[in-house]
C-alpha cells in the first residue's frame, strides 16, 4: 500500500487563507449593502460594493433585507462548516479531500450569494423610473472615477 505524504504546511496556509478571503469579500458586500460603505477617499471598491454604494441607502436596504431572510440558518451552517474545518485541520492525519469538499462548499455558498445578490440589483435597477437610472448612473460613475483618481 502507498505511503500517503502529508501536504506541506504552506499548502495548509493556502487553504486557510482562502477561506478567510471569501469570508471576507462576503463580508464587505454584505456591509456594504445593508449598511453602506464608509465615506473614505482612499476606500477601494470591487465592483459590486460600487454598485452598492451607488444605490440609495433605502434601497441598500431592501436588497440587504431580501438577501438575508434566511440569515439565523446561514449562520448556524456556516458555523457547523467552520467546526467542521476545525476539527479537519486539527486531526492527526490530514484529509486533503475532505478539507478540499468543504472550501468547495463554501465557495458554492459564496457563489450562491452572490448571484442572488445580482438578481436582487437587476430586480431593482428594472423598478426604476429613468430619471433614477440616470441617479444611479451618475452615483456610478463618480465613485468608478474616483476609485480612478485614488489610484
Amino acid at each position: 500500500m502507498a505511503e500517503q505524504t502529508k501536504p506541506s504546511r504552506w499548502i495548509r496556509f493556502a487553504f486557510i487563507g482562502s477561506v478567510a478571503l471569501n469570508v471576507l469579500i462576503i463580508g464587505a458586500v454584505i456591509g456594504a449593502i445593508i449598511s453602506g460603505v464608509p465615506q473614505r477617499r482612499n476606500f477601494q471598491p470591487d465592483m459590486f460594493m460600487a454598485y452598492a454604494r451607488a444605490l440609495e441607502p433605502a434601497d441598500r436596504r431592501a436588497i440587504g433585507r431580501q438577501l438575508f431572510q434566511d440569515r439565523d440558518s446561514m449562520i448556524i451552517e456556516r458555523r457547523r462548516q467552520f467546526a467542521q474545518m476545525f476539527s479537519l485541520l486539527r486531526d492527526e492525519t490530514f484529509d486533503a479531500e475532505a478539507v478540499r469538499s468543504l472550501l468547495m462548499d463554501q465557495h458554492a455558498f459564496a457563489t450562491e450569494r452572490q448571484f442572488v445578490a445580482r438578481e436582487l440589483l437587476l430586480e431593482r435597477l428594472q423598478q426604476m423610473t429613468f430619471d433614477e437610472r440616470q441617479t444611479f448612473a451618475n452615483r456610478l460613475q463618480d465613485i468608478v472615477n474616483q476609485r480612478r483618481r485614488a489610484n
